[in-house]
């Protein structure tokens, strides 16, 4: 920060934040398409259950149920609402 003048505690930092970029926004959305492509189903469920807990009881192409782990609630809920968003 001090190299480009600027004072430490101005740099804000936005975790969970991935950004796609394109030269046009359908440029954007085919690279966001393209890695979600490689990731496998497993490997993904087995992320969201660090983020929103157990969801082996859950039919995999169901909606997302509502978290009701207090400790999971809000980046759960976060996920939830990206998650509706896209579809």
């Amino acid at each position: 920060m001090t190299a480009h003048e600027r004072l430490p505690e101005h740099l804000l930092i936005m975790p969970g934040v991935t950004p796609f970029v394109g030269r046009t926004r359908q440029e954007a959305w085919d690279k966001f398409d393209l890695l979600n492509d490689l990731v496998d189903p497993l490997l993904g469920l087995s992320y969201l259950y660090g983020q929103m807990g157990d969801l082996s009881g859950y039919p995999v192409d169901d909606p997302v149920p509502e978290p009701s782990s207090p400790e999971l609630r809000s980046l759960a809920n976060n996920l939830l609402r990206l998650a509706c968003r896209i579809i």
